[in-house]
């Protein structure tokens, strides 16, 4: 038993990867900063809103995984290297959905920011 990385942890870059990784982390807050604007704008309160910051999440997820990694996110995202190899399976799949708290909140913060502007006087 060595200390040496496996060669699929070898086949990534680390300086990359934790470009792909901020990249990612921009495109969600960016998404949640936008659907939660329009979730004040139009008003929408209680399931209807958080339906809509799922709804958000998952059209950046499949933006993401069409556009940027081409259908293979495993070979983009670190967590997704296993013993078999780099883009095995649907590995790279939940970096990709996880919409981490940071973006629920600032959501939930735009969201009641533009609910207030727009409906101050309903």
């Amino acid at each position: 038993m060595s200390n040496e990385p496996s060669l699929s942890a070898q086949l990534l870059y680390a300086p990359n990867v934790q470009h792909n990784n901020l990249t990612l982390t921009s495109i969600k807050f960016i998404s949640a900063v936008f659907a939660g604007a329009v979730a004040g704008i139009l008003g929408l309160t209680n399931c209807a809103g958080f339906g809509l910051f799922a709804v958000a999440m998952l059209w950046a997820a499949f933006c993401v995984y069409v556009v940027c990694c081409k259908g293979k996110p495993g070979r983009y995202m670190a967590s997704s290297v296993s013993a078999k190899g780099v883009n095995g399976g649907g590995r790279g799949i939940m970096e990709l959905l996880n919409p981490g708290s940071d973006n629920a909140f600032t959501f939930v913060l735009v969201w009641t920011l533009f609910y207030g502007i727009v409906h101050v006087y309903d």
